[in-house]
């Protein structure tokens, strides 16, 4: 099938239709082989276990490249229909072991990689001799190789991303924080606490998907309270991944010979990542101050993700994760350093903490029994060959 649109625009609107361009849009909205149509539905389920979560993984990227606003009607429903089904299809014959094996790096990764490079050149001339690739795993994560100065990132960590902060930026506008100067602290904090269960729901399964078997192909596909809910997702969502990916280059291009999880190095290779984002040379610095919260917001979730790992391989529960947090509380005295308005900094990352904190209240509610039956519950309901 093919969704005809002009080109160039990362997230756009169609009616009620948002595109994202930065994701495997392009590579999937082509005319493609009739021998492929159809294989999705037939042949998809009977793909051997590896075989059909590499597809799962890859339906569940291709599919996330269109969004349906929450207006959308049986029109819209019907073009993503079509448009996910197109997807499994594609996905599956990847998976059968197709021409060209698994699918080339997403424009996301390209086009941020190229941006790290053009940043860092002039500093770091050998930075043209890293090579950054994507995996396709089930996995909130980026790593390097010093030696063989190669990075990894799973292609699946930018939609969940992707898919965490539209969450967010939904229970923003349902919350009042859509106009600050006229936000109602009172009305806008017990509105955040009445919809935690739902805003928790929501999330959990994303968390817990990196520690149980879940077919990603039958997660639901979240819809945009707006377009500028859609459009600051995937914003935030690039700030989040370039910060990821820098870090990983500090790791190549100042830790070269050292032991790799030493904390003085993940502070540096922090800090080297804010600089980054924050340089003059970086595209999207004027928009500093809006974007900077994203990243305290990604390590909250990373420590929540950590927490719920850890009660589903039946540890006790870890709520504090002060290791990861206090690398996302660094970013306030980074952002002292860089001279960003503290003003502006706290009154964003005030919408971070305080959907947070009623995710955390809602996890810690549940208790470790709640957190396993609740997800054991989402796996019994979307469980593979169910």
């Amino acid at each position: 099938m093919t969704l005809e649109g002009d080109e160039g625009e990362e997230a756009r609107e169609i009616a009620l239709v948002m595109i994202d361009k930065s994701g495997y849009f392009d590579l999937i909205n082509s005319e493609q082989d009739p021998r492929v149509a159809y294989i999705g539905g037939s042949v998809y389920p009977n793909l051997p276990p590896r075989a059909r979560d590499f597809a799962s993984n890859l339906h569940y990227l291709f599919r996330s490249s269109v969004v349906l606003h929450e207006d959308a009607g049986d029109a819209e429903r019907e073009v993503l229909s079509r448009w996910s089904s197109h997807c499994l299809d594609v996905a599956t014959a990847y998976a059968l072991g197709g021409p060209e094996g698994s699918p080339p790096a997403p424009p996301w990764l390209v086009d941020c990689d190229a941006a790290l490079k053009n940043t860092l050149r002039e500093r770091y001339p050998d930075v043209d001799e890293v090579s950054v690739s994507c995996s396709f795993e089930r996995r909130l994560h980026a790593w390097s190789i010093p030696a063989d100065k190669k990075i990894r990132i799973s292609a699946v960590t930018r939609e969940y991303l992707r898919t965490l902060n539209l969450i967010f930026w939904n229970a923003i506008q349902a919350t009042a924080f859509g106009e600050r100067a006229e936000f109602d602290y009172r009305g806008g904090w017990d509105a955040i606490r009445e919809s935690r269960d739902r805003i928790g729901d929501a999330m959990l399964p994303y968390l817990a998907s990196p520690y149980r078997r879940l077919d990603l192909s039958l997660f639901p596909v979240w819809r945009a309270a707006s377009v500028d809910a859609y459009s600051m997702a995937v914003r935030w969502t690039m700030v989040q991944l370039t910060f990821m990916l820098a870090h990983e280059y500090a790791h190549i291009l100042l830790h070269a010979g050292h032991v790799a999880g030493n904390r003085d190095l993940e502070k540096e290779a922090d800090y080297f990542a804010y600089r980054v984002i924050a340089s003059d040379s970086f595209p999207g610095k004027s928009n500093l101050v809006v974007d900077w919260p994203s990243i305290d917001w990604y390590f909250r979730m990373l420590a929540m993700q950590s927490s719920i790992g850890r009660l589903l391989n039946d540890c006790s529960a870890d709520w504090q994760q002060d290791v990861i947090r206090r690398r996302g509380l660094e970013i306030h005295s980074m952002a002292n350093f860089l001279g960003v308005r503290r003003g502006v900094l706290a009154l964003d990352s005030l919408v971070s903490v305080t959907h947070v904190a009623a995710l955390q209240h809602f996890v810690r509610d549940l208790g470790e029994d709640g957190v396993r039956g609740r997800v054991g519950d989402f796996l019994a309901s979307r469980t593979k060959g169910g």
